[in-house]
């Protein structure tokens, strides 16, 4: 998916990324909350990407799977 700028599809995603986790630390450095509050919220955040994040590996073994019994069932059908 090669843009005609010379830009791949996959670097605007990791720009996008990357402004977005940049947005979101500078929001919660300028917050009005105390450094406790703060770390707290941020030990959060970081906790639950970690669990969505040991989630991903079993969630692409799944989708693949699931691709390929689609693909081989489909497979079958068009020979019958």
């Amino acid at each position: 998916m090669e843009q005609s700028n010379g830009y791949h599809t996959g670097h605007l995603v990791i720009g996008i990324a990357s402004g977005v986790l940049v947005g979101a630390a500078i929001a919660l450095l300028v917050a009005p909350k105390s450094g406790r509050d703060t770390r707290h919220q941020i030990d959060g955040y970081f906790s639950s990407a970690k669990e969505k994040a040991a989630r991903v590996p079993e969630a692409f073994r799944s989708a693949g799977s699931a691709a390929l019994e689609t693909l081989t069932h489909e497979g079958t059908n068009s020979h019958s």
